[in-house]
């Protein structure tokens, strides 16, 4: 039963077990884990139950044998610590089951993997400490909070460096602290897209700073003709704007490229242009120059023969 002293029950702990394995709490089978589950989970979180929640992954992870001999077969969320156990970072695999764990999964992630952590390295592995894990992972909301102090940021802006890659971390500290341009090749999502943002929101770097990437620029132009300004407007319309439409960067960076393509396409036809003109005006030259030759030639005089 719930009370006022420990705000876990079994109802609410079987629902997360349903949820984990994509079933309903209600199922016989959940019913079985729970009696293992449900003890260990309030045993873990004693000191902290409203934060029982933290706790149920670490819990649960000893008892994926079991669920899968009550037929429950492998969760998503196992999949997913799998996932980011072997996937390169750089991965889109890895940054979705990244996503989908949250920061609960991520957390749980860097606890069983605590000292060491495998790595693919061509065809060896090695391993890299969990601080090295921390800083090569996307940021979560403490990490992100961290980061947002480390470069003199208000945490009230923290919220746009969430989800933040590695290499979008180093481009925004050398370009508040290096004066470095962000180049378009970081820009990669709209995670970035709001990294950048977030930069911008706090002062550090200016709207209309050559280092801000031209894509970022666009996208903003696009935000604000569509009602949302993401320098000045309200924090949460921003993020949600950024996290619902994902597409307007692909966009932006589509109709860039044709222009590339397009400017490149009209500066070989200008040069061809150049070339069959310069060519035909050697030409011109050439036959100019042979008329005058002919026209200056003077007539052989005729030979006279003496007969005696």
């Amino acid at each position: 039963m719930k009370n006022k002293d420990t705000p876990i029950n079994e109802t609410d702990v079987a629902g997360k077990i349903g949820g984990y394995f994509g079933v309903m709490g209600s199922d016989p089978r959940i019913t079985q884990l729970l009696a293992k589950i449900f003890p260990e989970v309030k045993l873990a979180s004693s000191g902290d139950p409203a934060g029982w929640h933290s706790a149920f992954l670490g819990v649960m992870a000893k008892y994926e044998g079991l669920a899968k001999e009550l037929g429950l077969g492998v969760s998503q969320t196992q999949r997913d610590l799998e996932t980011l156990r072997t996937s390169n970072r750089t991965d889109a695999s890895f940054a979705g089951a990244a996503g989908r764990l949250g920061q609960q999964g991520l957390r749980h992630y860097a606890a069983i993997h605590a000292g060491s952590d495998e790595r693919d390295s061509g065809a060896s592995r090695g391993t890299v400490s969990s601080a090295a894990y921390a800083r090569e992972t996307p940021l979560t909301v403490a990490g992100a909070v961290g980061f947002a102090k480390e470069l003199g940021i208000s945490p009230a802006h923290a919220a746009f460096f969430e989800g933040g890659s590695s290499e979008m971390r180093n481009a925004i500290r050398d370009a508040i602290r290096s004066d470095k341009a962000i180049s378009d090749d970081k820009i990669k999502d709209m995670r970035d897209v709001s990294m950048v943002i977030g930069a911008i929101r706090s002062g550090k770097i200016k709207e209309d700073d050559p280092k801000v990437p031209d894509s970022v620029k666009k996208v903003i132009k696009q935000m604000r003709e569509e009602g949302v300004d993401p320098v000045k407007g309200d924090s949460k319309t921003v993020k949600k704007y950024l996290d619902d439409h994902p597409e307007k960067l692909n966009a932006v960076k589509r109709e860039a490229a044709s222009k590339e393509q397009a400017t490149l396409g009209n500066a070989s036809l200008d040069q061809s242009k150049t070339k069959g003109t310069s060519e035909a005006d050697t030409a011109i030259a050439a036959a100019q120059k042979k008329q005058k030759n002919a026209g200056s030639k003077k007539p052989a005089a005729p030979t006279v023969s003496a007969t005696l």
